[in-house]
C-alpha cells in the first residue's frame, strides 16, 4: 500500500517548575518521605514562594489556538483560534514567513487539509465547506450538508486520493453501516456497506479499500476486503485491542495492540507465515503505545509516540531517531510532540512544557536540521490574547507509584501549593472520566487551578485505567463502586498521608463523569473521610448509564458490542443478579450514608448520563435531607462548552472547597457570571446572590 493514517490507541474519556521529576516504582515505603520521588517534590513546593490565585479567567483564556495542521508538502501551517465563541482561522507559509487570516467565523469545528495540500476542509455544523489556497480562494464553498436523518459523519480525509474524505452513515431503518469516499465537487462513491462499522481501514495506493476491521461482540475481524468476497487475515480479543496502522504492497499489516504483549506495541504481521512480530514496545515495560507516523510511500513505521509519566516520541529508523534526538536537546521539555508533513521535510514540534502553561509551536527542517518559531510574529501582533501564566505561580506536579493495599502497582500524579505546610494543607482527589480512560502528564488546567489556591491535588490512575497495560485495565476485575478500583483511589491518598502529604481532616473529593460517580461513591462509602465532594456529570448507578449510552446508539449491532465490552469489563446488563451486584456496591444504594455536602453539575443535552438520572438523584438526596447543591446546564452536553458555563463550573469547584475545607477562593464575581448562577443553581446554594432568581 502506502497508506499515511495515523493511529492513536485508546479504549475507549479535566505542571510543574523545570523539568518534571521521574515516576518510580522504588521506595514505595510508608515511612514518611522515603518515597525520593514525593521527597523532592515536596522540597521543591515548600521552598518556593507562595503562588497568587490563578483566576478563572486566566484558565478559560489558556487556549487561543486550538489546532495547527501542518500541510502534507510542509509549505504551509493552518492555525485556528477561538476567542468568545469566533474562530479565525489563519495560513502561515513557512517559504516567505508571512501569516494572513483566511477565514472568520461562529460556526468553524475542525479543519484538514487534503493530501496534495491545495485545500482546507472546514467541519461546521451543517457539514463540510472548502477553502482553496493554491488560488487564494476569498470565501469558504460549502460542498457538502450532513443528513443527520442517515446519521452522516466524516471520518477522515482520504490519503490516496488527493481532494477526497471519508463519510459514513448509518440508515434509520435496516441501520446498514455504509462508506463513502467523497470527492470536494460531491461526487459519492460507495465503499463498504454493512451491519457492522468499520473501526478502522486502510486503502491501496489507488484509493481501493485494502483490509478493514471489525468489531463482532468479542471479537474484532480483520478482513482482506480487495477480492470478490473478504477474507478474515486475523483476528483479535477484546482485551487484544488492535488496531490497523498501515500495510505495505506485499501485503504484510503493521498494527498495534496487546497482541501476544501485555503493552501495547508496535507490531507487523507477515502474511506469507501469518507471523506477528513486535517491532517496538516501551523498554521499561510500563506504558502503552499510542501513535505511530508511518512513511507515506511505502507504510512503514518511522515514528511513534507514547504518553508515559510525561510524553515520549521515540524514532523508529537510526535517522529519524538523530532528528528526535536533536529537537529534544534543543527543547528542554518533557512534553514534546511531533507532527511530520508526508514529504520528509519540515516537522511542526509542540512544546507542551506544564511549566509554561501555553504551547509554543517550532518547525524543524529535517534537511538544515533547524528549529525556527512560525508564530513568533502572530504571537507579537496578538499578545493580549496570549495568557502567559508566570511560571513562578505553577505549582510543582509529578507522576509517581504507589502500591496499593493488595500489592498492585499503580500509578498517578500529584501537584502540590508552592510556600506551603503540606502536611497541614488540604487535598483534593481528583479521579479520572471513563473510567477507560487516564490522567497524563500534560498540562492540567484543574490542578493547576486548585493548587494555586492551596490545595494538594491527587490524581489517581486506578485500575481499568488505559496506557498502562492490559494487565492494569483487567484488574479492575469489575470491581466498580464500592469495590476494588474505589480502594485504589483512596490507598492512594492514604499513600500520600503516611508520607506527611496532607491533613486527613481537610479532604474533598472532584470528579467528573465516572470521576464524578467516584466522588459520590467517596461521600457514601467512606462518608467521615471526605468533607464534601463535587461531581460533574455523575451516574448514581453505572448500570443505568451503560444503558443509556448504549440505547443512544442506533444500531443494534453497536449497542451489542458495547454491552459485550461491558460484561467483561463492568456488569451484564441481561443477568439480573449481575445488575443487582453493581446496583449494590453503586452510590445510590448507599445514599443515606452521606454526612457531608455535594455539589452536583448536569447537562440537560448528556448523551452519556441522563439528566433525568442526575436529576432522581438530586431529589432523594434532598428528601433524605443531605446537604445537596445542583447546577442544571440546559444546552450543555457531557461537560460545559461555553465559556460562561465553564467559569460557573470552575467556580462551582472553588466555592465548595472554599467553603468546607477552606482554601483560597477568588473573591470577585462578573454580574454576568452571578445571573448565570442564579439562573443555573436549582437546589442549594453556591454562594450566589438570590437577586434574579
Amino acid at each position: 500500500m502506502k497508506n499515511t493514517n495515523k493511529i492513536i490507541w485508546s479504549a475507549v474519556m479535566l505542571a510543574g517548575l523545570g523539568t518534571p521529576l521521574p515516576a518510580s516504582a522504588e521506595n514505595q515505603s510508608t515511612t514518611p518521605l522515603k518515597n525520593t520521588v514525593l521527597t523532592s517534590a515536596v522540597q521543591q513546593a515548600q521552598t518556593r514562594p507562595k503562588s497568587n490565585i490563578i483566576t478563572r479567567q486566566m484558565m478559560l483564556k489558556r487556549q487561543y489556538i486550538r489546532e495547527t495542521h501542518l500541510s502534507p508538502d510542509g509549505s504551509k501551517l493552518a492555525f485556528r483560534t477561538l476567542d468568545k465563541g469566533l474562530s479565525q482561522l489563519y495560513l502561515y507559509d513557512t517559504v516567505n514567513q508571512q501569516t494572513k487570516l483566511l477565514v472568520t467565523s461562529r460556526d468553524m469545528k475542525a479543519v484538514h487539509w487534503t493530501t496534495d495540500s491545495q485545500f482546507l476542509l472546514i467541519e461546521n455544523s451543517n457539514g463540510l465547506a472548502t477553502l482553496n489556497i493554491q488560488e487564494d480562494q476569498p470565501f469558504p464553498n460549502q460542498i457538502l450538508n450532513l443528513d443527520k436523518d442517515q446519521n452522516e459523519k466524516f471520518v477522515a480525509i482520504a490519503p490516496n486520493k488527493p481532494h477526497h474524505f471519508f463519510l459514513r452513515s448509518i440508515a434509520p431503518k435496516s441501520f446498514d453501516y455504509t462508506l463513502y469516499r467523497i470527492s470536494i465537487d460531491g461526487t459519492r462513491e460507495q465503499l463498504y456497506q454493512g451491519k457492522h462499522a468499520l473501526n478502522n481501514f486502510l486503502t491501496t495506493s489507488t484509493g481501493a479499500l485494502k483490509y478493514t476491521q471489525i468489531r463482532d461482540g468479542k471479537i474484532t475481524r480483520i478482513e482482506d476486503v480487495s477480492g470478490a468476497e473478504p477474507s478474515v487475515v486475523f483476528t483479535c480479543t477484546l482485551e487484544e485491542l488492535c488496531q490497523l496502522v498501515s500495510h505495505m504492497e506485499n501485503g504484510d499489516i503493521f498494527l498495534t495492540g496487546h497482541k501476544n504483549n501485555n503493552y501495547a506495541a508496535l507490531q507487523k504481521f507477515t502474511r506469507a507465515d501469518g507471523r506477528f512480530k513486535t517491532l517496538h514496545k516501551d523498554p521499561a515495560q510500563k506504558f502503552d503505545i499510542s501513535w505511530v507516523y508511518v512513511n507515506a510511500k511505502d507504510g512503514t513505521p518511522y515514528l511513534a509516540k507514547y504518553e508515559t509519566d510525561t510524553v515520549d516520541m521515540v524514532g523508529l529508523t537510526d535517522e529519524i531517531r538523530q532528528h528526535v534526538r536533536r529537537i529534544k536537546g534543543q527543547i528542554q521539555s518533557p512534553v514534546i510532540t511531533i507532527q511530520p508533513d508526508t514529504h520528509g521535510k519540515k516537522w511542526l514540534v509542540n512544546d507542551g512544557n506544564p511549566v509554561k502553561g501555553q504551547q509554543t509551536q517550532y518547525l524543524y527542517d529535517l534537511k538544515d536540521k533547524t528549529l525556527t518559531r512560525p508564530l513568533a510574529k502572530f504571537w507579537q501582533d496578538h499578545a493580549d490574547k496570549r495568557t502567559e501564566i508566570d511560571p513562578g505561580q505553577l505549582s510543582v506536579r509529578t507522576a509517581f507509584w504507589y502500591k496499593a493495599t493488595d500489592g498492585f502497582d499503580l500509578q498517578g500524579y500529584l501537584t502540590l501549593p508552592n510556600g506551603t505546610e503540606l502536611k497541614t494543607a488540604p487535598m483534593v482527589v481528583v479521579p479520572h472520566g471513563g473510567p477507560w480512560n487516564r490522567t497524563t502528564g500534560r498540562f492540567s488546567a484543574t490542578a493547576q487551578f486548585l493548587a494555586s489556591r492551596g490545595y494538594i491535588v491527587f490524581e489517581p490512575n486506578f485500575r481499568s485505567s488505559v496506557g498502562l497495560g492490559a494487565d492494569y485495565i483487567k484488574a479492575a476485575n469489575r470491581d466498580f463502586g464500592k469495590g476494588r478500583v474505589q480502594q485504589d483511589i483512596l490507598d492512594g491518598a492514604d499513600y500520600l498521608l503516611a508520607h506527611g502529604i496532607g491533613d486527613r481532616s481537610r479532604m474533598a473529593i472532584a470528579g467528573h463523569s465516572f470521576g464524578g460517580f467516584s466522588a459520590l461513591g467517596a461521600l457514601a462509602f467512606t462518608p467521615d473521610l471526605f468533607k464534601v465532594g463535587i461531581a460533574g456529570a455523575p451516574p448514581a448507578s453505572l448500570t443505568k448509564a451503560i444503558t443509556f449510552t448504549a440505547k443512544a446508539e442506533q444500531s443494534p449491532q453497536a449497542r451489542h458490542n458495547i454491552f459485550t465490552l461491558m460484561k467483561e469489563r463492568a456488569v451484564d446488563v441481561y443477568d439480573p443478579k449481575d445488575i443487582k451486584r453493581l446496583a449494590d456496591q453503586s452510590p445510590d444504594a448507599h445514599a443515606a450514608n452521606i454526612k457531608h455536602p455535594l455539589y452536583i453539575w448536569a447537562g440537560e443535552k448528556d448523551p452519556k448520563v441522563n439528566i433525568l438520572d442526575v436529576r432522581e438523584y438530586v431529589l432523594k438526596l434532598e428528601a433524605l435531607g443531605k446537604k445537596v447543591a445542583f447546577m442544571s446546564a440546559p444546552s450543555a452536553p457531557h461537560s460545559p462548552k461555553k465559556t460562561i458555563a465553564k467559569e460557573a463550573y470552575f467556580y462551582m469547584m472553588e466555592h465548595a472547597l472554599h467553603a468546607h475545607i477552606g482554601g483560597g477562593i477568588e473573591a470577585d464575581m462578573s454580574s454576568r457570571l452571578r445571573r448565570y448562577l442564579n439562573k443555573h443553581v436549582v437546589m442549594g446554594d453556591m454562594g450566589q446572590s438570590n437577586t434574579g432568581r
